[in-house]
């Protein structure tokens, strides 16, 4: 499906990826290729907090120079998916029901937090993964990705989800956040069973 957006096609787009420990990402080659499947054109550049000429830079002073800059908006990675949060004018349904924000877009002097992690999952769960078992799931990382994906799961049917965390107390909050929703939670995991499936979501898992 091509964007049919005459004033998105008429200019160059701005965006990049914030996060650590990202020089070798991807990401950049991935959204120009996209960009030019979608009639597009545009820059992506890599934001990377570890790299030194961002040394001593924090998360609000980045946002405030890509801004600045003439950024159209900015994917957010490990680990700043929710400190972002406290750094934005709104929250879009998905990203304000995970806690969570992946994409940030600058429009008229505002900043709109999103989050895609959640669909994208649960669609690509749904297309790749019909036949996965689903009674007893193991979720391993409760950041930011993994509190999307915990929702994506219980939205995709899986009764049980344990939820296995370096922090303890981020996997016990991300259990209790999910109480409101049909899956069984549990942190730290003890098992009966062993379960029939595992979803990494940590940055070593990805």
């Amino acid at each position: 499906m091509r964007v049919a957006d005459t004033d998105i096609q008429a200019r160059r787009l701005l965006a990049g990826l914030v996060g650590r420990g990202i020089t070798l990402s991807r990401t950049p080659a991935m959204h120009v290729a996209e960009a030019e499947r979608q009639g597009l054109s545009g820059d992506y550049r890599l934001l990377d907090m570890d790299a030194p000429e961002n040394a001593g830079l924090t998360l609000a002073a980045v946002l405030d120079r890509a801004e600045a800059d003439g950024f159209d908006g900015l994917n957010v990675t490990y680990p700043f998916k929710i400190e972002v949060i406290d750094h934005l004018d709104a929250l879009s349904d998905n990203a304000r029901a995970v806690g969570a924000v992946n994409t940030v877009v600058f429009a008229e002097g505002r900043r709109t937090g999103h989050n895609t992690d959640l669909w994208g999952f649960a669609e690509s769960f749904r297309r790749g993964l019909p036949d996965a078992e689903t009674s007893h799931v193991l979720l391993l990382g409760a950041g930011g990705a993994g509190v999307a994906v915990a929702h994506a799961l219980a939205q995709s049917g899986v009764s049980r989800l344990s939820i296995l965390d370096s922090d303890t107390g981020r996997a016990d909050a991300l259990a209790g956040a999910l109480t409101a929703t049909p899956i069984r939670p549990s942190a730290p995991p003890r098992w009966a069973t062993r379960p029939g499936s595992s979803t990494p979501t940590a940055p070593t898992g990805l």
